[in-house]
């Protein structure tokens, strides 16, 4: 099994440090584990919004805040109210922790058996289907709560929404292989100078660092293209046609990385 410290301790193997950490959450104390404990998070995030890697996706209906006067959920608008012109405000994904929202899928209700078609399924009642558009406008936003703490939102037009995310995955043992090596040598390259003061390794470092996420990326990407009609969430949501200025198309693409040295990737 790999945990946190493992994953810390190899990019202390990968720059030849002579240090081993027992803990980072909370620092053990040693110049190794504080150093560490300042970046770890930070950048480990940042390799999760770096694209849209499989191991980090996940799906889920958002919690609903807020409706727009006029809705089925706030007819009357005696409840309050998203900005306009937004229809729905819902609670950022904290379960796990929402690090980059990818698309939303709007869920649309579908009457299961009628009088005069051939029956949709023979289930009894009303379902839900997904819809097969990812094209659903949303954008991000900040909010204040009943109790006056500042939240993060997603606002957007679609009812009963279901959001697909980039999600901090905190266990390593969830990670890919790629993943894990890319964020090994990421690490490293981030911890390199102030723990050895060597610029000579420190180079080094950042050029392994964008060679694995680079290698990762594309090995990512490559997973489950062997057929033609199951193209990957970060495919399909580039080749989407925008439908407007605030579109999960024009959203979706993901984050630069940061690396040591002022350099971008």
């Amino acid at each position: 099994m790999t945990s946190v410290v493992d994953v810390c301790n190899q990019a202390l193997d990968l720059i030849r440090a002579r240090a081993t950490v027992t803990s980072i959450n909370p620092s053990d104390g040693s110049v190794a584990a504080n150093i560490l404990s300042r970046q770890y998070q930070n950048r480990i995030d940042a390799l999760f919004r770096a694209a849209h890697w499989n191991c980090a996706r996940y799906q889920s209906g958002l919690t609903l805040l807020k409706a727009a006067r006029g809705t089925p959920e706030n007819l009357n608008g005696v409840n309050p109210v998203p900005p306009m012109p937004w229809a729905y405000e819902y609670a950022w994904p904290s379960q796990p922790y929402c690090l980059k929202p990818r698309y939303i899928v709007p869920i649309w209700p579908v009457t299961a058996v009628t009088a005069s078609s051939v029956p949709f399924t023979t289930a009894s009642g009303t379902m839900m289907t997904p819809y097969s558009g990812v094209e659903a406008p949303f954008i991000t936003s900040s909010d204040i709560d009943a109790n006056g703490n500042q939240i993060r939102v997603i606002l957007t037009n679609v009812p009963q929404a279901q959001l697909v995310y980039t999600a901090r995955i905190d266990d390593p043992d969830l990670w890919d292989s790629n993943f894990l090596d890319a964020a090994v040598a990421l690490l490293a390259s981030w911890i390199c100078e102030p723990i050895t003061g060597n610029n000579q390794m420190a180079a080094k470092s950042v050029a392994l660092a964008t060679e694995l996420v680079r290698q990762a990326r594309l090995s990512d990407g490559n997973e489950g293209t062997s057929v033609v009609d199951n193209t990957p969430d970060w495919i399909q949501i580039r080749m989407s046609r925008p439908v407007g200025l605030n579109t999960a198309s024009a959203l979706i693409g993901w984050d630069s990385l940061s690396m040591p040295g002022g350099s971008v990737f």
